[in-house]
Order: structure tokens, then C-alpha cells, then sequence
């Protein structure tokens, strides 16, 4: 027969083992708990964004206009099955050709807003994340040196 095992009780599912936690007091960096003002994720957002308020409004302009290229096509089906097919069974050709070219145009727009809006986001995203990284390093930099040699370089970047 085998003896009976005791186990420590296993940690909490949010808690890590060996983990020392200290209660209330000391200094928030040995903790890894620092304090976060409220909405301070979409305040930094607005704050990135801020220089480039004209481009943001732009590629959202084209972001809507490509949508309404894309939604234009079920409506031209429509017209066509209920109009044009009608008038093309009476040989009148016009209607079928002017769908169908509408349907090609709309399709050719739609791939070009597509593309500049895919340009345009991308080279907001990159922007913002330059001026981001600007402020990490400026920070970083106006740092005190007991800072950094408290506060290790893994701990800094996780």
C-alpha cells in the first residue's frame, strides 16, 4: 500500500506560484502594478491620431465610398433582373449593356478604393506607431538611472 500524498494547495487559476506579493505597501515598480488614470488606452489613441485628424477623415471617406462601390452590384443585379432582362427579351439592348457596364465600373472602383484605403491605413498605422515609439524612447531617456537599475531591461519590455 502506498501512503497517502499531501500537496500544497494548488495556486488560484489568476495567481503564479512563487509569486511574492506584497500587501499594499512598497514601490509600485517592484510590484509590476502600476496605476492606469481611466480611458487612458483611448486617450493616447485620440492623442497619436490628433496630427493626422485630415488623413483619418480621408480614409474613412474612402473606406465608405468603397462599401458603397461593393453594395452598389446586388442593386444592379436587381435592376437588371427586373428591368433590363425584361427589355433585352424585347430587343432592346440598352439596359442589359448600361447594367453591365455599371456592374464592371462599379467592380473596377471598388478594387481601386480598396487599394488607396489599404495605403492610406497602412501609412497612418505607421505613423502612429513612429510617434509611439518616439515617446517610449523619450521617456526611457528622462528616466533616472536608479530607475533602470532597478527596474531590469525584461521587465522594461514586457
Amino acid at each position: 500500500m502506498t501512503a497517502p500524498t499531501t500537496a500544497a494547495p494548488a495556486p488560484a487559476d489568476d495567481e503564479e506560484p512563487d509569486v511574492h506579493r506584497s500587501a499594499g505597501g512598497g514601490d509600485p515598480f517592484d510590484r509590476d502594478v502600476l496605476p492606469t488614470p481611466p480611458r487612458a488606452t483611448s486617450l493616447l489613441l485620440r492623442s497619436l491620431l490628433a496630427p493626422m485628424r485630415a488623413r483619418v477623415v480621408g480614409t474613412t471617406l474612402l473606406l465608405l465610398l468603397q462599401q458603397a462601390a461593393v453594395q452598389a452590384g446586388p442593386l444592379l443585379v436587381a435592376y437588371a433582373i427586373d428591368r433590363a432582362v425584361p427589355a433585352f427579351r424585347e430587343d432592346r439592348h440598352g439596359p442589359l449593356i448600361a447594367v453591365g457596364v455599371a456592374y464592371l465600373l462599379c467592380s473596377v472602383a471598388s478594387g481601386g478604393l480598396q487599394y488607396a484605403f489599404i495605403r492610406a491605413s497602412a501609412r497612418i498605422n505607421q505613423d502612429v506607431l513612429l510617434d509611439l515609439r518616439g515617446r517610449i524612447f523619450r521617456h526611457a531617456q528622462a528616466l533616472s538611472v536608479d530607475f533602470h537599475e532597478r527596474y531590469t531591461s525584461g521587465r522594461l519590455i514586457s
